[in-house]
């Protein structure tokens, strides 16, 4: 794990180290790798199955078994969330997709731990769509 060192000026994140199961894009969810993993380092898109062990956000796209860094913990500028034509307040709860590389709101009784929270209020005039958007990431 990298922890950022004391910085007046940026908020602290922790990244972990990891290697791809799969190309990865930046900015997206990822999850252990529950079909191959024996390790405990290797990760892919989310799966219905490893949706309770997401790890935490990409920090740069990855190819097939490559090593590179996920934030895991800490503030970040960019992360794809599924936008959608409701509203949706700064703070409320985010959480992996099964087969998909975004993340999207979770109701309260869905169970699933708040894994991240967006940062600032969303809302979209037109159909659901991606967007690059800040969360709070709290993956460890």
């Amino acid at each position: 794990m990298l922890f950022q060192q004391i910085n007046r000026t940026d908020a602290e994140k922790v990244f972990g180290v990891f290697t791809a199961a799969g190309a990865l894009a930046i900015d997206m969810p990822v999850c252990l790798d529950l079909a191959t993993n024996v390790d405990g380092y290797h990760i892919s898109s989310a799966t219905a199955a490893a949706l309770d062990c997401c790890v935490g956000i990409t920090d740069a796209a990855m190819a097939a078994a490559a090593v590179g860094l996920v934030q895991m913990f800490g503030y970040r500028a960019s992360a794809l969330v599924l936008i959608t034509d409701t509203t949706y307040a700064a703070g409320v709860k985010m959480v992996p997709v099964d087969s998909k590389s975004y993340l999207a709101y979770a109701a309260a009784a869905d169970g699933r731990d708040g894994m991240f929270a967006v940062m600032a209020s969303l809302s979209s005039s037109s159909a659901s769509k991606t967007g690059n958007v800040k969360v709070f990431i709290k993956c460890l």
